[in-house]
């Protein structure tokens, strides 16, 4: 990434989907002002307790898509790990 970070995108955005079924409709999606903040360089993801309920134990595809325009720049991939009472990215 450039020295001027997320302020580069003109937006950025965070689909879930279950690893299981990788169909074009995520369980969850996240925007800026809508799940995902930005401050200084630091991304904060936000998720409330209604929004991961609805995962069950397993692995989740997540990927943050930077776009400038309308064309994808830049995608991050991850997994989150989801268990009974533990949530952790790997």
């Amino acid at each position: 990434m450039s020295s001027s970070g997320w302020a580069q995108y003109d937006s950025i955005l965070m689909d879930i989907k279950s690893v299981n079924n990788l169909d074009p409709q995520p369980l969850l999606s996240l925007s800026i002002s809508n799940g995902l903040t930005i401050t200084d360089q630091i991304l904060f993801i936000s998720l409330t307790y209604q929004q991961t309920s609805q995962f069950v134990a397993g692995n989740l595809y997540a990927d943050i898509k930077l776009k400038i325009g309308d064309l994808v720049t830049a995608k991050i991939p991850f997994l989150i790990s989801v268990s009974n009472s533990v949530t952790k990215v790997a």
